[in-house]
């Protein structure tokens, strides 16, 4: 079993990828379907502390991620925010 990681950012940058990258994903291939219903269901489940929030993922969940801001590099650069 993997273990679940934190990814911290902050609210605005978890809001702005929630809804122009996690929400609106779709997969061509139906087996990627899964791991974006995982991811969406991470996301919604994130934690906040103070001014920051955590989104928990696994390698694979980090991994779609990853894949889908790579279309959208403006929007991975608020991760580091």
């Amino acid at each position: 079993m993997a273990a679940w990681e934190p990814l911290w950012m902050s609210p605005g940058a978890w809001e702005a990828i929630r809804d122009q990258v996690v929400g609106p994903a779709r997969a061509v291939d139906p087996a990627q379907q899964t791991s974006l219903d995982l991811l969406r269901a991470a996301w919604g489940d994130a934690r906040r502390e103070g001014d920051r929030v955590a989104v928990f993922l696994t390698p694979e969940l980090a991994g779609a991620l990853a894949s889908l801001l790579d279309q959208q590099p403006e929007l991975a650069a608020l991760l580091g925010t």
